[in-house]
């Protein structure tokens, strides 16, 4: 009988716990923060291209170096996008 009880019992904490975690407004904050991450993202990928454009002009490992570089720069400007 006690186990049947606490048994009862936890399974209603468990769903009070899902209920209160559930909230709607946290969802429509969610969205709002991807078209910003989104954004971010699109001015990452221009300035990427961008140097990318003037790593063309150099020639051997001058030109890996700086495609390199880019490449490190939009990794990192990606990441703060998803902070």
């Amino acid at each position: 009988m006690k186990s049947t009880i606490i048994r009862t019992g936890l399974a209603l904490l468990f769903c009070l716990g899902m209920f209160v975690t559930a909230n709607p407004a946290a969802a429509g904050q969610r969205d709002r923060d991807r078209g910003d991450r989104r954004r971010c993202e699109k001015e990452c990928k221009e300035k990427y291209d961008q140097q990318k454009r003037e790593c063309r002009d150099r020639r051997g490992k001058e030109r890996r170096e700086c495609q390199q570089r880019a490449d490190q720069e939009r990794r990192e400007c990606k990441e703060k996008c998803r902070h």
